[in-house]
């Protein structure tokens, strides 16, 4: 029989004693000034010596609508899908920002920058306005709205963003960063150390994309971040304290997401092999994109450990220490909890 407890626990041990020696990436850090996808971190839990090959992706140009209308026939591939996101203007479904709200996430307006992302609008918050000029005379970019792309984005370069975000996917290996006004696009962004600041300087999101299968860590980061990992093996990944959006790839291997204090996004599903889930808090959000009720087969609870099972063969594992699980996010919009107590599926 599957156990749940017993993989994680060996997920853990393989994080401490093993990570150094396989093909890893982790995202808690990126060293100044460096071009290549190498990077080498610590974190409060190990410091690893980590390593990926840098895969330059297709430069896409095209609109977020277009993007947004491209699915697969196993599983959607739109920003609102990838995240749970139903309607950009919805506030019940929207799984991004019920995350960054609980992460505490704030910006300020930033002032005019002449970066390749050039902010349009004056500060309006004069007693920050020291901050906000170290902030950016200090950052790579600057991006306050409208519709904008970065082409030559290095791991690890600063973009200070003076909106709020509502979406955020990587998508045929760009980043998309959507705000009310607009939306931002990261270039071939695979492999590369995404960071954003507030208008303060403050650790604000943070993005990694793998194309080699590994470890990626996110538990030394102070801010919400989108972590995800490669199609073609299993990952492991694990949240920040502060939020995190957690998404194994597409396929059928099957990926270990962990998350942290934080409200965290687990993106898996149907067609993404039996995924496991760890730290799942009754906050937290479970977005399987690709699937709705009638989809699932059999519900197994035991020991706090739920077991969704699809109608093609795979499953869902997820530990679940709190008397209501994290909300399952389908792909109808519907959101459902499951009660240990009566062991039965309730509306979230």
């Amino acid at each position: 029989m599957f156990n749940l407890q017993s993989y994680l626990d060996s997920a853990y041990d393989e994080v401490e004693e093993t990570a150094s020696s396989e093909e890893t990436v982790t995202t808690t850090a990126a060293t100044e000034g460096d071009t290549s996808a190498t990077t080498t971190s610590e974190t409060t839990d190990d410091t690893s010596d980590t390593s990926n090959t840098t895969t330059t992706g297709t430069s896409d140009t095209s609109t977020v609508a277009a993007e947004t209308s491209t699915s697969r026939s196993t599983g959607n591939r739109s920003l609102d899908a990838l995240l749970g996101i139903q309607s950009s203007s919805s506030t019940s479904n929207d799984s991004f920002m019920t995350a960054m709200t609980h992460a505490g996430a704030t910006t300020s307006t930033a002032p005019t920058s002449t970066n390749t992302v050039a902010a349009t609008t004056d500060t309006t918050d004069t007693t920050d306005v020291t901050n906000i000029v170290e902030a950016v005379n200090s950052a790579d970019y600057v991006y306050t709205g409208g519709n904008q792309a970065i082409t030559d984005y290095e791991s690890g370069d600063t973009i200070v963003l003076g909106t709020y975000p509502t979406d955020a996917a990587f998508i045929d290996g760009n980043f998309y960063l959507a705000s009310g006004s607009g939306t931002l696009v990261i270039q071939n962004a695979t492999n590369k150390i995404i960071e954003f600041e507030d208008a303060d300087g403050n650790d604000f999101i943070q993005a990694y994309a793998a194309t080699t299968p590994g470890l990626i860590d996110g538990r030394g980061y102070s801010g919400f971040e989108v972590l995800n990992g490669a199609d073609s093996g299993a990952d492991l990944i694990f949240a920040g304290s502060d939020g995190s959006s957690l998404y194994g790839g597409f396929g059928s291997v099957s990926d270990t997401l962990i998350g942290g204090a934080g409200t965290d996004i687990f993106v898996s599903g149907k067609y993404q092999g039996t995924d496991v889930i760890g730290g799942a808090q009754t906050k937290d959000i479970i977005s399987v994109n690709d699937a709705t009720l009638s989809d699932i087969v059999a519900t197994n609870e035991q020991n706090g450990i739920i077991a969704v099972s699809f109608n093609n063969g795979n499953v869902i594992a997820v530990s679940s220490a709190q008397s209501v699980s994290a909300a399952f996010m389908l792909a109808d919009g519907s959101a459902w909890r499951f009660n240990h107590a009566t062991k039965s599926w309730q509306s979230a």
